[in-house]
């Protein structure tokens, strides 16, 4: 699959041919759409979860200030895989579970790493209202 059929940055999505979790392997397959090879996954957490979903946070970067949001997508793919275990746990310490039945929502954000880490309370505390919600 490439990055053609996105149609924004920072876009993911599911299926066998783009994003999905595996549990015998205990991993996370991401496509996400970027707009230059440089992007990394940086670090990825662990939301929280509802009666309908869990949620991650996928922390990005391309170690540049330059904001991407709202751009077309169709650049390239940032295809990464990330173990059940590389996932940090939730502020207050929850972890990730994932079951079969399980849907698993993917929060991507761009942002310079110490800049990720100065808001990282206020990320949380934002997202986590539109999963419980």
């Amino acid at each position: 699959m490439n990055a053609n059929n996105y149609t924004y940055f920072l876009e993911v999505k599911a299926g066998k041919l783009h994003s999905y979790f595996n549990l015998r392997n205990k991993l996370i397959n991401l496509h996400i759409s970027v707009p230059n090879i440089d992007f990394d996954i940086i670090s990825t957490y662990f939301l929280g979860a509802n009666k309908k979903e869990k949620a991650i946070i996928v922390h990005i970067s391309d170690q540049t200030k330059k904001r991407i949001c709202n751009n077309t997508g169709g650049k390239v793919l940032l295809k990464k895989r990330i173990y059940f275990s590389e996932v940090k746990p939730t502020l207050s310490g929850e972890i990730l579970d994932l079951n079969k039945d399980d849907k698993l929502k993917v929060y991507v954000i761009n942002d310079f790493p110490t800049d990720f880490d100065n808001n990282k309370v206020r990320y949380f505390s934002n997202l986590r209202k539109k999963i419980y919600n």
